[in-house]
C-alpha cells in the first residue's frame, strides 16, 4: 500500500492532460488490436505533444524547476 501511494502521489503531480489521455490510450487498447492500439497512442501524444502543458513542463525541466500544469 505504501508503494501504491507513492505511485499515485508521483503521477498525480504530471500533466492532468497526459495522465488523461494515458489513461484513455490504455482502455482503448483493452478493446481493440495491437496496430490499432498504437495508432491511438500515437494520436494522443501527438495532442499532448502540441499542449500548453508540453510547453510547460519542458520550460520547467529546462529552467530547473517545478512545472505547473494547467490540463491544456
Amino acid at each position: 500500500m505504501t508503494q501504491a501511494m507513492k505511485l499515485a502521489e508521483e503521477l498525480a503531480g504530471k500533466s492532468p492532460l497526459a495522465m488523461r489521455y494515458c489513461k484513455a490510450a490504455v482502455n482503448a487498447a483493452a478493446d481493440t488490436d495491437i496496430t490499432t492500439g498504437q495508432g491511438i497512442e500515437r494520436d494522443l501524444f501527438a495532442l499532448v505533444f502540441a499542449s500548453a502543458d508540453q510547453s510547460e513542463g519542458m520550460a520547467a525541466f529546462l529552467e530547473k524547476r517545478a512545472a505547473a500544469f494547467n490540463g491544456r
